[in-house]
């Protein structure tokens, strides 16, 4: 009997609770990523196992169904079937009676010393930033965002940048954004002093 309690007390500690979770009756997500790939999330799993796996961001199959870069958003889990399946910030909603939606409440970006291969462009006043929010950022010298379009992005507590940020300068792209004089080294040869005068003159482009 003791044994018994024992194991009963560590279960609850392990699975936890759901305050870290809005929860939205009467509603699924239409395509989570535990459904790509031939995945189809977990069966016969109780609705704390179902958050764990959201709260530990998982995946059935990391190489046919892997966690989104945002991590697990939204878990939904079947009470009838007791199947859990996990989505990101994609998760369209649908009704569905038999199911229920656990949001993970988003938090906010902290100010923190940057890693990242970019320059931010955004106040220290600014932070926290709201889960969403968009970050223009500059990159560093000879490369070009691959995007003019592109941002970053505060998910879930974390700064998250496009899969490709940056992109190298080719070199006849840095000439085209040169004045329309090219610099161009010329050498003179004084035969007087037969000492090197080098100068440097402009010429203008051709075509």
């Amino acid at each position: 009997m003791f044994v018994l309690i024992v194991l009963q007390a560590i279960f609850l500690t392990f699975n936890g609770d759901i305050t870290g979770y809005e929860e939205i009756d009467g509603k699924s997500c239409t395509n989570p990523y535990t459904k790509d790939g031939g995945c189809n999330g977990w069966s016969n799993v109780d609705k704390e196992v179902c958050l764990q796996n959201c709260d530990n961001n998982i995946s059935p199959n990391p190489t046919n169904c892997p966690v989104p870069t945002e991590g697990c958003r939204y878990a939904v889990w079947y009470s009838s079937s007791k199947w859990c399946h996990l989505d990101g910030d994609t998760c369209d909603l649908t009704a569905n009676t038999n199911a229920k939606i656990y949001k993970k409440k988003a938090e906010s970006c902290k100010k923190v010393e940057s890693n990242l291969a970019v320059d931010l462009q955004i106040e220290d006043s600014q932070f926290p930033l709201e889960h969403g929010t968009e970050i223009p950022y500059r990159c560093p010298q000879r490369y070009a965002k691959k995007n003019n379009d592109d941002v970053a992005v505060c998910k879930n507590g974390a700064i998250v940048l496009p899969v490709e940020p940056c992109s190298k300068i080719a070199r006849k792209e840095i000439y085209k954004n040169l004045a329309t004089k090219r610099p161009r080294l010329t050498v003179a040869v004084n035969q007087d002093f037969m000492k090197l005068n080098i100068s440097v003159r402009t010429v203008p482009r051709q075509g």
